[in-house]
């Protein structure tokens, strides 16, 4: 079934695809060891692997693992109204399942790491999508902020950790106003840590869905608890069955 039809079908249609995708999984691996493609197909979005990625990230590609928790969680819950801001963008990936899925004009992406957005609008353009695009933080006020680019691009952040190459200053937008702004229903954030300043400064009570990476490394156990708790005060409630050990979906019930 094709992307943009899939977000219209049945919850047993949804959950098909994905099925569909986790049964070929290995076998697509096996292949591309053989083969070594510079680009591939996943969950329906064509990427492509890119100097500057690490093994690790390489690796999480072929293998079909990539951020595959946040593919699952969209093409399970994501509804055609819904309008989707991502925070923290990577390589464009889910942004641009999301634009397959609903239209362009219904999905936002930020993205603090200035190296990453000529790679993010490669991959709009591999998929013949167009979500707006910005290059910033999100937090409370508007301004700059000091951002950390590591040496493997889709790690940096705005906490100085272990293999930060450089330091850059970013352009900062305010949280609220950009959620009021756009009309966000669904959230989805991965910022390497700095999901600990930023859930709070988010006016919830528009969002129905988020989902949202944490990273224990950083903010510690003790942080991703009290950010739980936060949200569930704000009456988004965590779905176990679409939630795994740090990437958490939370859905207004």
């Amino acid at each position: 079934m094709a992307l943009p039809h899939l977000v219209r079908s049945s919850r047993a249609a949804r959950h098909a695809f994905v099925w569909w995708q986790e049964l070929g999984r290995l076998p697509r691996y096996a292949h591309r060891l053989a083969t070594r493609p510079r680009q591939l197909r996943h969950y329906g979005v064509e990427l492509q692997l890119f100097e500057g990625m690490s093994p690790f990230s390489k690796r999480s590609l072929l293998n079909g693992r990539y951020e595959r928790g946040e593919a699952r969680c969209l093409i399970r819950k994501l509804r055609a109204d819904d309008v989707v801001l991502e925070i923290g963008g990577g390589m464009g990936f889910i942004s641009t399942l999301a634009a397959l899925l609903i239209g362009s004009d219904r999905v936002y992406c930020y993205e603090a790491n200035p190296t990453l957005i000529p790679r993010i609008e490669d991959t709009y353009r591999r998929n013949g999508v167009a979500p707006t695009l910005r290059n910033a933080i999100l937090d409370a006020g508007s301004g700059s902020k000091t951002f950390y680019i590591s040496d493997e691009l889709m790690a940096s952040s705005t906490h100085r950790l272990p293999g930060a190459a450089r330091a850059v200053e970013v352009s900062q937008l305010d949280a609220r106003t950009e959620v009021a702004r756009t009309g966000a229903s669904f959230l989805v954030i991965d910022i390497e840590g700095g999901e600990r300043e930023l859930v709070p400064q988010i006016d919830w009570k528009p969002v129905r869905a988020v989902i949202l990476e944490l990273h224990p490394g950083v903010i510690g156990d003790q942080g991703g608890r009290e950010l739980q708790s936060l949200l569930a005060a704000r009456g988004l409630a965590r779905d176990p069955w679409a939630s795994s050990t740090h990437k958490l979906y939370f859905e207004r019930s």
